[in-house]
């Protein structure tokens, strides 16, 4: 019925929507968990800054999968490093890291409290 070219962006948009559906279920959990006072809104940001890292990245690695692109599947692998890297060390972790990090300059700190 489809030529192969249609076939193609017929199965690229289904998956494609099946993505937006999953980002748009976190979404609506995340939205329930505020209007119940259980989760800030930062940190719901952050998740769904995170999740839809993700999701674009696994399009990404998806479609790059189908055209037999390399490159378009190692941005979508890019794509996701940021929320595997926080699911690998842990967000309190990561902030310790990096305060200690910014910290480790005397000069820096110095500054950083005269100007506040």
């Amino acid at each position: 019925i489809y030529g192969e070219e249609e076939e193609e962006q017929l199965w690229h948009f289904s998956a494609s929507a099946w993505l937006f559906g999953g980002c748009l279920q976190i979404c609506l959990f995340f939205a329930w968990q505020v209007w119940r006072g259980a989760i800030s809104g930062t940190v719901i940001f952050y998740y769904t800054l995170y999740s839809g890292c993700v999701w674009f990245g696994a399009d990404q690695v998806w479609e790059g999968y189908l055209k037999g692109d390399v490159l378009l599947a190692f941005e979508g692998v890019a794509s996701m490093l940021p929320a595997i890297v926080v699911l690998a060390v842990g967000r309190s972790r990561l902030f310790n890291f990096t305060g200690r990090l910014l910290e480790s300059n005397l000069e820096r700190t110095q500054q950083d409290g005269a100007f506040i």
